[in-house]
């Protein structure tokens, strides 16, 4: 945690801390992907955890959130029925502690289209691995 300083540079992962001397205030703010949000204890969940799409089925979005308790260099793949890679939505990035999130259009890496069908997206992070399940109805 650094204190204030006007000439700070507010890095990704880094935690700030504010601190006002009347009442003595404590702000704390956690820089991620690409955003800073005030955090508490409570916000910052105490392990790894992939959530289900939402929604599912789902045409044409569906949002997959994760929890982090740390700064982590995270992973998330879809693959078709036979294992084929469909689309990189984080290759190997690091993301904030707490809870974060990425969208699927269905569409592949090349930004086409895919068909309708059961989908799988792979979670990885350090020491964590999970895989879970998306139907994109046309």
């Amino acid at each position: 945690d650094d204190e204030y300083d006007s000439d700070m540079n507010w890095d990704i992962g880094r935690t700030v801390v504010f601190t006002l001397e009347e009442g003595q205030v404590d702000l704390s703010w956690d820089c991620g992907f690409s955003h800073c949000s005030a955090a508490g204890d409570s916000d910052v969940p105490t392990s790894y955890a992939l959530r289900a799409n939402v929604p599912n089925p789902f045409n044409p979005r569906t949002v997959i959130r994760f929890e982090l308790p740390r700064r982590s260099a995270v992973d998330l793949r879809v693959y078709d029925l036979s294992g084929r890679l469909v689309d990189v939505l984080i290759g190997n990035s690091f993301a904030g502690a707490g809870r974060n999130e990425a969208e699927w259009w269905g569409r592949d890496t090349a930004g086409q289209a895919v068909a309708a069908g059961v989908y799988f997206y792979r979670f990885a992070a350090p020491e964590y691995e999970s895989v879970k399940k998306a139907v994109l109805t046309r």
